[in-house]
């Protein structure tokens, strides 16, 4: 006949139950049989079936809770993921996401959440980082990246504010990096001078380029003389005159 377990019975065998776990856990060895036959002794009138039964009862219950937590841990998550994808943090949703694909590989929330947050997160980056270097701009490959990043992000429908600011300041700076300013280059008239990036100029006493913005690198060469390089900067708002000469002899 089934006898319902007292609370001093259940309490003795949960006991007895995490001993044996934390032996486990410590990989030390222990012998569950014994553990059964000493509990025989101490809980009355009770069979080693019994105790058995009690065993995987108190396993199931285990296992149960761990799963529950599990479940709360990824709701979590999940909650996190959706709330920084709301607030364009688009980085800390890939993490969050990646975060319960680690409990879960097959979570599909997760699954969706990396596939819509990676491409944003890298969209963002991106965009984040061209006002900062406009004046690599000059490059025509870098300018063709920046403006394929604004074709991008333009295309987003609904963009959040944050994404709103992010186009207006890469239209600014493509804008600012497209603008030609004029630049007068001064010589000797005997140094010849590249233009890095640019053109051969040859030898001149003055000549008016037009240039976008950004940084550039002078180079003039003249037989007898040591080779010059002249680094400057073309900026709207400054008045662009540069002089190149080699006046030390070799």
């Amino acid at each position: 006949m089934h006898r319902t377990w007292t609370l001093t019975e259940v309490e003795i065998i949960v006991e007895d139950y995490f001993s044996m776990l934390r032996s486990e856990m410590l990989g030390k060895f222990y012998n569950k049989v014994d553990h059964c036959k000493k509990l025989v002794s101490r809980l009355n009138l009770r069979i080693e079936h019994e105790i058995e039964l009690m065993y995987q009862n108190i396993s199931a219950a285990l296992i149960e809770l761990e799963q529950a937590r599990t479940q709360n841990t990824l709701l979590g998550l999940r909650e996190q993921g959706t709330q920084a994808e709301r607030e364009e943090r688009w980085a800390d949703a890939v993490g969050v996401y990646q975060q319960a694909l680690e409990i879960d590989a097959l979570m599909l929330f997760a699954t969706e959440g990396v596939a819509r947050a990676e491409p944003r997160a890298d969209l963002d980056t991106r965009l984040e980082t061209m006002p900062k270097e406009r004046d690599r701009l000059i490059d025509a490959r870098i300018m063709r990246l920046s403006q394929e990043t604004l074709a991008e992000a333009e295309a987003i429908a609904d963009p959040g504010p944050r994404l709103q600011a992010q186009i207006a300041a890469a239209r600014d700076t493509l804008a600012y990096a497209s603008t030609p300013v004029a630049v007068t280059m001064t010589s000797d008239g005997l140094t010849d001078i590249t233009l890095l990036r640019v053109r051969r100029l040859g030898t001149l006493a003055e000549q008016t380029l037009s240039l976008r913005p950004g940084v550039y690198t002078a180079v003039g060469i003249r037989n007898g003389y040591r080779d010059v390089r002249i680094k400057f900067e073309v900026r709207p708002d400054q008045a662009n005159t540069v002089a190149v000469r080699c006046v030390e002899t070799i």
